[in-house]
């Protein structure tokens, strides 16, 4: 099983998450989402909501670490 790293959570970091699990890559397989600007709630609902690509329809949850 291949672990996935995602280094940024801007538009082509957002893209690429969505196009994975997308593909069907199961979430415990991304193993690290880097970002150092923003709260994982920020991220959280950054991912959920987007302006250009709008609402993603995915459950997404987030605790003190981790979306």
């Amino acid at each position: 099983m291949a672990k996935i790293a995602i280094n940024g959570l801007g538009r082509i970091g957002k893209l690429l998450l969505r196009a994975l699990i997308h593909q069907g890559v199961q979430p415990h397989e991304i193993c690290l989402l880097n970002d150092a600007v923003g709260t994982p709630e920020l991220h959280a609902h950054l991912l959920e909501f987007d302006t250009v690509h709008g609402r993603w329809p995915a459950q997404i949850s987030f605790d003190s670490e981790s979306i």
